[in-house]
């Protein structure tokens, strides 16, 4: 496609000044120098990308700012769907497209093939991905023929969003262009670029669509909204032989902290912290760091980089002003942190604890719980709940370290309850966090259970204090324990206490816990399970300031936050009780 612009007049050598300027390390130079200011996700991916353009032999991906200067060209000669007149990039959107297009390989396949990409609404992410979609479309190296770009969203309209303004730009351009009208083949389900039969098109959130699909590259728009990994995953699958193939990953923050997105965020949070390495994806995330930040203006930029343009930064301003100040009015102050400054959060204020509480007492070191006092608690189910057993590890006096394993059942089939429950139960057992029953009945049988605890007691050489738990299906629990010591012939000796369920008696448990993950005295590995049951409790209050917590819907689950309250309720006596006076006199801490 070409197009001539008669209005650009370049004196002589400018216009090859500007073909081979480097956009994205300008860009991150002026980050890292502080010129430009960013959050602290975006400042370390300007770090790495000037460290990678170092190391590029190492890496084994050459860094090339004028393969990047193609897609910025081309994009900035599509029309603004609404005026017809093309708009130019800020230097934060031509960061994205450089990164994206301009790190190779030695066979000039593309070293990105996934990318996350959030920042404050309104702030252009729409425009530059569309722009890719596009170019991939129309000049799209790999393949070569029948390239498929596909748009993906929760619900049809969310996806079409996107599709609708490239559908608009390249009417426009087929107007005033006959190789262009030769070219396209324009429908309201797809666009095919006919010399190649490469077409893109929009889709919903209905894996089975895009199950005989091969896309190159794939996008999927406000992501965040999508609470299960299904499409995602076909996707993926889909995209598994393609050489070029990119996956990216558009959305701003959200209250939903157990989809797909807030996944990502924290994976990403892990890549830029240099916890885990991953060559291949790319992070470009605008976010306030704090909500302190939110009563400085100049601070705004980090969450809305569209504020770097002096042409129209009071009127950006200003409508983000007025946006904040009508949904306050409505008391929608949660919404003011997600939607202005691109700040994740819990669903609402009656979540039990919320996540930044909660990965506060995370840790990433191998805690060694090999010998320690521990408690055992229980939630038994047998067949639409998870049966769970949770631990609390009695580290020292200060600290208890806990962890969950959850049996699932098979009664109902494991797809249908995977998609209900949005939670792939298969990955959870391939890493270690659950048990899929393998009973010919899909029921739940405890012998499984058992056999977990004692392997997990002798491995670790554990001293289990107690086993606790509640009256439902108990009975069940310790006839199978019962059978397990006569067939093997031993004698399991823990000590089974109840963990009484009546709210006076379990409210001050619950309300300790929530105590304990704000002191910082219970830490734990993020298992995903059990991340996945917090951020499903919410917190009821009850007469006389007692509390329950609940699950939020119907098929979400909190059985492994559960059975570790039923453990915390003994654990928590033996971690912080007093030191006796022999216990003081043997640490030294006893004077008169």
């Amino acid at each position: 496609m070409t197009v001539k612009n008669k209005s650009t007049k370049n004196p002589k050598g400018a216009g090859r000044k500007k073909l081979n300027h480097d956009y994205a390390t300008e860009y991150a130079e002026k980050v890292v120098s502080g010129e430009i200011t960013a959050s602290k996700k975006n400042i370390q991916v300007a770090k790495r990308h000037l460290n990678d353009i170092k190391v590029q032999n190492v890496l084994n991906y050459q860094w090339k700012p004028e393969e990047a200067n193609k897609v910025i060209k081309f994009i900035e000669m599509l029309p603004d769907p609404k005026t017809g007149i093309p708009l130019k990039l800020e230097l934060f959107q031509k960061f994205i497209l450089s990164s994206l297009i301009g790190w190779q390989d030695e066979e000039g396949y593309r070293r990105f093939k996934k990318a996350y990409i959030s920042m404050s609404r309104k702030n252009g992410k729409t425009l530059i991905i569309n722009g890719l979609a596009v170019y991939e479309l129309m000049l799209g190296k790999y393949p070569t023929d029948q390239r498929e770009i596909l748009i993906a969203a929760k619900t049809l309209r969310q996806a079409q969003t996107l599709y609708k303004m490239a559908y608009r730009q390249l009417n426009l351009l087929k107007a005033n262009s006959q190789t262009l009208r030769k070219q396209l083949e324009m429908r309201k389900t797809d666009i095919v670029h006919i010399p190649s039969d490469s077409s893109m098109r929009s889709v919903a959130n209905n894996p089975d669509a895009v199950d005989s699909l091969n896309p190159c590259v794939s996008i999927i728009d406000e992501a965040a909204g999508l609470e299960d990994t299904e499409m995602y995953n076909r996707l993926k699958s889909g995209m598994s032989l393609q050489k070029n193939g990119l996956m990216v990953l558009i959305s701003t923050a959200s209250n939903k902290l157990n989809s797909l997105m807030y996944s990502e965020y924290k994976y990403i949070t892990n890549l830029l912290n240099e916890k885990i390495t991953n060559n291949n994806y790319f992070v470009y995330c605008a976010e306030q760091d704090s909500e302190d930040e939110i009563e400085d203006t100049e601070l705004w930029v980090k969450s809305n980089p569209l504020l770097s343009n002096k042409t129209h930064h009071n009127t950006i301003l200003k409508n983000i002003k007025q946006d904040i100040d009508e949904q306050r009015e409505l008391g929608e102050e949660q919404g003011v942190l997600i939607k202005n400054f691109n700040m994740w959060q819990s669903e609402s204020s009656s979540t039990y604890i919320s996540d930044k509480s909660w990965q506060a007492c995370s840790t990433d070191e191998v805690i060694d719980i090999t010998g320690t006092d521990t408690v055992v608690g229980l939630d038994l189910s047998k067949v639409d709940d998870l049966t769970s057993v949770s631990f609390c590890h009695l580290i020292d006096k200060k600290k208890i370290y806990v962890d969950s394993h959850s049996f699932i059942s098979t009664r109902t089939p494991l797809e249908v309850k995977m998609k209900r429950d949005k939670v792939d139960y298969l990955k959870m057992e391939q890493e270690g966090y659950a048990t899929i029953t393998k009973s010919e009945s899909g029921v739940i049988d405890y012998t499984e259970v058992i056999e977990y605890i004692l392997d997990y007691e002798k491995k670790r050489n554990l001293n289990i204090k107690a086993v606790m738990f509640d009256p439902y299906n108990i009975g069940t629990f310790e006839q199978a324990m019962k059978t397990y010591e006569e067939k093997h012939k031993i004698k399991i000796k823990w000590e089974f206490i109840e963990q009484s369920q009546q709210m006076y008696k379990l409210s001050p448990v619950i309300k300790n816990f929530r105590i304990g993950v704000w002191n910082k005295e219970i830490i734990h590995s993020n298992n995903p399970l059990l991340n996945y049951a917090l951020n499903n409790a919410v917190a009821k209050e009850e007469l006389n300031s007692n509390i329950r917590v609940q699950k939020k819907s119907r098929y979400t689950k909190i059985d492994p936050l559960a059975a570790l309250f039923n453990a915390y309720g003994e654990a928590q006596h033996l971690a912080f009780k007093p030191m006796s006076i022999n216990e003081k006199i043997k640490s030294g801490k006893f004077s008169l």
